[in-house]
């Protein structure tokens, strides 16, 4: 695979800006990958935060044709499609590793994203439109 495009964002507060040194650490990097080859193409992407946002709590998932990862100031994920699905896989941890020394496969949640769950019409409310001209539905409760 070679590295066909890149580009990398940095979001914070101008240092000009009275006061902008107590916020240095609020200051965040956006790392995005193109890797193309004979076989497919694969996305990664890096986030990257100068503040902690809850410690080292580490989670991740793997998904058909993806994976995603991260703990505290740091999100990361690859995505892709290759000809032979068997070979995506490997190629995505490799990739994994190579953008992040930590990360561990085994840490991965194989079954994907959390589903949210069903509406439960006995818990109280339903779900439907609610006739409004934005032509948008909303929930409406069955609460007197």
């Amino acid at each position: 695979f070679e590295v066909t495009q890149s580009t990398l964002n940095r979001r914070g507060i101008d240092p000009s800006c009275p006061g902008a040194s107590r916020y240095e650490d609020y200051t965040s990097y956006e790392f995005n990958w193109t890797l193309e080859s004979y076989k497919g193409e694969l996305q990664a992407y890096a986030w990257v935060s100068g503040a902690d946002y809850g410690g080292g709590e580490r989670w991740g998932y793997i998904y058909d044709g993806g994976l995603e990862w991260g703990y505290g100031n740091r999100n990361f994920s690859i995505w892709g499609k290759v000809d032979g699905s068997e070979d995506l896989r490997e190629l995505l941890v490799a990739v994994a590793t190579s953008m992040d020394p930590a990360f561990d496969v085994d840490d991965l949640n194989e079954d994907g994203y959390p589903r949210p769950l069903p509406v439960d019409p006995d818990a109280g409310g339903t779900t439907g439109d609610s006739g409004s001209s934005s032509g948008v539905g909303a929930a409406q409760s069955s609460a007197p």
